[in-house]
């Protein structure tokens, strides 16, 4: 009997079976470092971000002195904060880097006037197209729908009206539950609202070799929504509180949107970035005494190049706070 046959068979079932243990181990042990590697980096980009908003809650939201350490010496002590001008400077703390929403969700609020309403919804829509007119799922649904940007923004009032949407939506994440009821404008909403961040070093280190070069040459960068458009968490019927738009700190995109008019926009990012320097000097009460003058002469410099009832959403406020760097500054 010949039994070569059969040994080569055996050899050949166990080399099969090696080959295939052997591959699922690999796989499972690159998606579990890929998997360990890529929640080591959100995890970063989480403390960061928290690190992010303490710090502009400090920087807007200063102790003021207690009234022992008020008395406790006659002596004037420059690093204490007068109440008085700290009341006078801090009126509006409620303000945000971000363009508010809340109107879109709320019809009560869009309807207490909409002349006003009228004017953000112009702004708020040129942002939105600013931001994504060149991103491909963008162009793809533009090119059969149109006013692409229109019909989503309609949809969203129309939809958050709805009695089972209403107070249901108090942050923009939020706004990725709403059911559109169609696909089309539902799936350009959610990339919106998702983003696509640039790769980090840190995400390049989590792959090597092909996948790494792959990972780089099909990245598509474009940002976040919630980046420049935010909503009260106070929404309710009975709340008529908005956080109007802090144009000290104000992106770009944000300010383009506002004024369409880049030369324009490059003044004021370069004009309160050199304001900004000149509050580094000061600390305490001079600090605040400066802060206060120098948000008078912000507003004076450009309150009257707002757009007509668009002046109600815009808050003026100047603080040590660092605005976004004008490109002029920017290193290359």
């Amino acid at each position: 009997m010949n039994v070569l046959p059969f040994v080569v068979t055996i050899l050949m079932l166990l080399a099969i079976m090696t080959y295939g243990k052997l591959y699922v181990f690999l796989t499972q042990n690159s998606i579990q470092s890929q998997y360990v590697c890529y929640m080591k980096v959100q995890e970063i980009a989480k403390i960061n971000e928290i690190q992010q908003e303490l710090f502009e809650k400090t920087e807007d939201e200063k102790p003021t002195p207690s009234k022992t350490e008020e008395g406790a010496s006659n002596n004037h002590n420059p690093l204490k904060v007068d109440k008085k001008v700290k009341k006078e400077i801090d009126s509006q703390t409620a303000s945000s880097r971000e363009l508010n929403f809340t109107r879109f969700i709320n019809a009560d609020k869009r309807n207490q006037d909409p002349a006003q309403f009228q004017a953000l919804y112009q702004v708020t829509k040129r942002l939105i197209e600013g931001l994504y007119q060149n991103q491909p799922f963008f162009q793809k649904i533009q090119e059969k729908r149109g006013n692409l940007v229109d019909q989503l923004l309609q949809t969203i009032m129309e939809k958050s009206a709805l009695p089972e949407n209403q107070g249901e939506i108090t942050e923009m994440k939020y706004l990725a539950n709403l059911d559109l009821g169609d696909d089309e404008l539902q799936k350009v909403l959610i990339e919106m609202l998702k983003g696509s961040p640039p790769i980090s070093k840190e995400m390049e280190k989590c792959n090597s070799g092909r996948k790494k070069e792959k990972m780089l040459q099909n990245q598509v960068e474009f940002p976040s929504l919630m980046a420049y458009l935010k909503i009260n968490s106070t929404n309710n019927k009975k709340s008529t509180r908005e956080s109007p738009l802090r144009l000290w700190l104000t992106s770009r995109e944000v300010l383009q949107a506002i004024f369409n008019d880049d030369s324009f926009v490059n003044n004021i990012m370069e004009t309160r970035y050199n304001l900004y320097l000149n509050l580094r000097k000061f600390k305490g009460n001079e600090l605040a005494k400066q802060s206060a003058l120098t948000s008078t002469q912000f507003k004076q410099l450009f309150e009257n190049k707002i757009p007509q009832s668009f002046e109600s959403f815009v808050d003026y406020k100047a603080s040590s706070t660092k605005p976004p760097v004008p490109p002029s500054r920017e290193k290359k």
